[in-house]
């Protein structure tokens, strides 16, 4: 802090500390120059901040400066994300009294996740405000109509205009929004495990964020939190305007790095990595985590103890703000245990080889659609030049049913065990004719005999449609066939598609992942990629409506469940072959030759040979 900050801090104390006993007293004029008089004293909200972390007590750090400097200077759109504990709740609050100095006009609303919480940070500004002497010209005057509760607080009236909204307001995000205004929104910690576990909260929370805009037209949004889900609503700043910039407790490691968007890693960190890059590494537990950012806030030690207490998952969450181990708990299939293959609907390789190796990797962009993205998916390692026809083909047909206007479909067949997935999308508007005729194109294409169409919702009006539309085409060599379901959509899902995909038995043909972006596009940008099987595949949980949509994912479900009794018997005929070839090996090694077609198997051989014709020619 420079001198001159130093002494006309100093000035200032001294003349405000003959009115700190009883604030009221100021007069007018004197209180509308004493405000003039801090805002210049403290045009620079990185002074501010440093002598009021003093105050409460505490030193500041580098880092802490840092995040000082972005949020006085940063877009008006803007978002904090720091690891915990980095103090960032606190220098929010010190930020908004400074605004409320430089422009004591100045509207501030505060929301979070719960009304509770809104008020913690609310509390800390008026406590600056109300117990450091140093404010005391900023009081509320309650004898002169000011509000001076932790909801509603007002700078004296003296240096306000006549303004219904209070200078200081808190408010959960399910409060009623509409009709407040604001010129400082602090979005503090928005998001919570409680309401976006499913897409559906997502959604709604998406949907009460985007009222700030309307709350606060001129005026700046400043958001604070921890991304919790890879599908945060944070993740939506970025396209709608918002400036994001990340602080995490170590340097990210060179794996880790891909992890945070472009652009959102603070300046600091990355050039510190550029210049030195053996800080992405000889830290953690094991070593091989990167070192501590802010050693002011946290040592090594500290953060090993707290690795210990949260555990990997829940430490690169709260401190690292990465959410993919988080994500990883709790989906349960995984796109990188798909096989990626362009292989033919007639015949199938016997075999196929799983391997996650980097050059398998799918990069190609016409195939590595936006629904991929955040996920890895490989092609197969190897194949068997042996092909062998499927056993089993089937198309399955998912209804638009609970508000959906999606007629879904996948298809596929059983090949030795292997479930192959031939293409599987969705079409627009139902089950219209159109819609019903291009799927029993796609039978003929793949040439599939069965059609199994989910009876939930139609009760059986559905099958009549397409069995009205084969005849109509004179087509009498394809069978329509409902099925119901009654268990739990998400839990059946998983339990049925994640045990094939686990085993690497599931074979995602490129065309499979080509339809389903084709059949996306035709939708709005910001519902094109919820309506991918990838995407749905990827995110759904067993968490009750955890998906916004779920009617691709769950035609893939039903072709896994109708060739499942094929996967079991292929894996039954696997086994029994698997037994007579140990059989055989037996025969052809009785002693467990390691080389038996060398020279001791030979020499047995030989002898075995030798000895049957000396018996015979002795008799």
């Amino acid at each position: 802090m420079e001198e001159l900050t130093l002494q006309r801090i100093k000035l200032l104390k001294e003349r405000v500390n003959r009115y700190s006993n009883d604030p009221t007293k100021i007069p007018q004029d004197e209180r509308r120059e004493l405000s003039l008089m801090f805002a210049v004293a403290f045009k620079d909200f990185k002074d501010f901040c440093e002598i009021g972390m003093r105050f409460l007590g505490f030193g500041i750090t580098e880092m802490q400066l840092s995040i000082a400097e972005y949020v006085q200077n940063g877009p008006k759109k803007r978002m904090v994300q720091a690891q915990r504990g980095e103090a960032k709740t606190t220098i929010t609050a010190l930020y908004a009294v400074w605004r409320l100095i430089q422009d004591p006009t100045c509207r501030i609303l505060i929301v979070s996740a719960g009304e509770d919480q809104s008020n913690d940070i609310a509390v800390l500004i008026i406590r600056l405000i109300e117990q450091w002497s140093l404010m005391c010209w900023l009081r509320a005057d309650t004898s002169r109509g000011d509000r001076s509760s932790y909801e509603h607080y007002d700078v004296n009236r003296d240096l306000r205009r006549v303004e219904k909204s209070a200078s200081v307001s808190s408010v959960g995000i399910k409060a009623n929004l509409p009709g407040r205004r604001a010129d400082l929104i602090i979005a503090d910690d928005v998001e919570s495990i409680t309401n976006s576990t499913t897409q559906v909260m997502r959604d709604d929370l998406l949907n009460r964020t985007k009222e700030f805009t309307a709350i606060c037209t001129h005026g700046h949004i400043l958001y604070l939190g921890t991304p919790q889900t890879r599908e945060s609503v944070y993740k939506t700043l970025l396209s709608r305007g918002f400036d994001i910039r990340i602080w995490p407790g170590r340097y990210p490691e060179p794996d880790r790095l891909d992890r945070y968007l472009p652009g959102t890693l603070a300046p600091e960190i990355e050039e510190a990595i550029r210049k030195d890059p053996s800080l992405q590494s000889g830290g953690g537990l094991d070593g091989t985590r990167g070192k501590p950012t802010d050693t002011g806030r946290y040592t090594e030690e500290d953060l090993q103890d707290k690795e210990l207490d949260y555990g990997p998952e829940g430490f690169d969450l709260q401190y690292m703000l990465d959410t993919t181990l988080s994500d990883e708990a709790r989906t349960k299939i995984k796109l990188s245990d798909l096989m990626i293959a362009n292989t033919g609907y007639m015949e199938a390789p016997e075999t196929f080889m799983y391997s996650a190796e980097p050059r398998l990797l799918i990069k190609d962009p016409e195939i590595a659609t936006p629904p991929m993205h955040g996920n890895r998916m490989y092609y197969t390692a190897r194949a068997s030049e042996n092909f062998i026809k499927y056993d089993h083909k089937v198309m399955v047909v998912d209804p638009a049913g609970n508000g959906g206007d999606e007629l879904a479909y996948c298809c596929g067949g059983a090949c030795n065990s292997y479930v192959h997935i031939f293409s599987v999308g969705g079409f627009i508007g139902g089950t219209t004719e159109k819609n019903i005729n291009d799927i029993i194109d796609l039978c003929l294409e793949f040439d599939i005999k069965a059609i199994k169409v989910e009876s939930n919702m139609g009760h059986g009006t559905v099958e009549s449609l397409f069995i009205a539309e084969l005849q109509k085409r004179k087509i009498n060599d394809i069978g329509v066939e409902g099925f119901y379901n009654t268990i739990q959509k998400e839990k059946r899902i998983i339990d049925t598609v994640s045990p094939v995909t686990r085993r690497h038995k599931m074979v995602f043909h490129e065309r499979a992942i080509r339809d389903d972006w084709k059949c996306c596009i035709r939708y709005t940008p910001e519902k094109r990629t919820i309506v991918s099987c990838l995407y749905q595949m990827a995110n759904i949980t067993y968490d009750r409506q955890s998906l916004a949509k779920d009617d691709r994912v769950d035609a893939l479900a039903g072709v896994v469940q109708h060739l499942s009794d094929c996967i079991a018997k292929d894996d039954d005929k696997a086994n029994e072959l698997r037994e007579q070839e140990q059989a055989m090996e037996f025969y052809r090694n009785p002693m467990g030759y390691k080389n038996y077609g060398g020279k001791k198997y030979n020499e047995w051989n030989n002898l075995h040979k030798y000895s049957r014709v000396t018996r015979k020619h002795r008799w």
